[in-house]
């Protein structure tokens, strides 16, 4: 199998650069950390696990690029070793990199065995698991507006106003291009909306207490790790 092609941003070298930074002894102590601490899928467990190491925003970003990679990998059923040789060839790509390059060079080996660590595998692959839609919600606000009621037929004065209500919900596919839509709400519809968030958090605690409980296994949901 051939390197899987990338396009790597200057966010994403930039991120690949303050790994590197970290040195092969700094990375081969946090490969250890993450040994030690078994099976996971967790996200914030794997970067607490980074934190005992360096400091929390490089611990953040680090465990963005493992499972950025690590995602990727399972994504295109790559070995390590083409995944790293096709980062190292869209980094070359970007002009000014080539010291990068060479730092990549010098810690892919410490990387690969970080990618290749049962945390990271599996933390990876529940993300991927969680998001594996054709969109992911990003976010939504809803709009009040207050639109006037003209007076018929010479329309000169406002006789009344009515309200109305838009949910505007933004969205991204699997490619990052981003989806926008409004939904006009009338009050019946706000009310069903917030009733069905609060049911959703209800359920959702409800079916992590009976698989962490009566199953004994670990959960993971999408958005909680933030709190």
């Amino acid at each position: 199998m051939t390197a899987p092609r990338l396009r790597l941003t200057r966010s994403h070298a930039d991120d690949l650069a303050a790994v590197c930074e970290l040195g092969r002894e700094k990375l081969t102590q946090i490969g250890k950390t993450l040994d030690a601490i078994g099976l996971t899928i967790r996200p914030s467990k794997v970067e607490q696990a980074i934190a005992t190491q360096v400091d929390k925003q490089t611990a953040e970003v680090l465990a963005r690029v493992l499972f950025g990679l690590a995602t990727l990998r399972r994504r295109s059923r790559a070995q390590i070793s083409e995944l790293l040789d096709g980062v190292e060839e869209s980094l070359a790509s970007i002009r000014g990199n080539e010291a990068r390059v060479e730092a990549l060079r010098a810690c892919k080996s410490d990387i690969g065995q970080l990618l290749a660590s049962t945390p990271v595998v599996m933390t990876a692959k529940a993300l991927d698991l969680a998001y594996d839609f054709s969109q992911v919600f990003v976010g939504a606000r809803i709009i009040t507006d207050i639109r006037p009621v003209f007076d018929e037929p010479q329309k000169d004065d406002i006789v009344g106003a009515t309200i109305v209500q838009t949910i505007k919900m933004e969205s991204v596919d699997s490619e990052g291009t981003a989806h926008k839509i409004s939904i006009a709400l009338d009050l019946d519809d706000v009310q069903q909306l917030k009733d069905s968030c609060e049911e959703a958090l209800r359920k959702a605690a409800a079916a992590k207490k009976l698989a962490e409980e009566d199953f004994g296994i670990e959960t993971m949901i999408p958005g909680e790790e933030m709190e």
